[in-house]
């Protein structure tokens, strides 16, 4: 018996300060992501596994389990990548997305403060 509960995968990513760069002094200088410093990242994001690169025991145990739910003809269950900032869980997401050949749709966790806010997400 094959189900499909879904096949669109949610990313939550965590709060983070805005990008920092120093001047010449050293002081900081938060700088603001334009839409092509976005499209930039994502191109420069790895498209799968073999491009991933550390937490080698995270991927292997991630690649087993969507070749077991391919082989059943079932979604991946559930998901929950957390962690500092720049471990790369939104990447991960990005491949599991793209391995799994479902949809992703990405937000910040501040961006969920009720219920309904995350139903808005998801349709």
């Amino acid at each position: 018996m094959t189900r499909r509960t879904t096949d669109r995968l949610v990313a939550l990513s965590p709060p983070s300060a805005p990008p920092i760069d120093s001047d010449a002094s050293g002081v900081g200088i938060p700088t603001v992501e334009t839409d092509e410093d976005q499209i930039l990242n994502l191109s420069l994001r790895p498209k799968g596994f073999g491009e991933f690169v550390g937490q080698q025991a995270v991927v292997d145990n991630l690649h087993v389990a969507i070749q077991a739910t391919q082989r059943r003809g079932e979604p991946l269950e559930h998901l929950l990548l957390a962690g500092p900032p720049g471990l790369g869980k939104t990447s991960l997401a990005h491949i599991v997305s793209q391995e799994m050949g479902s949809k992703i749709t990405a937000t910040s966790g501040p961006a969920i403060e009720r219920a309904g806010d995350l139903i808005g997400v998801l349709t």
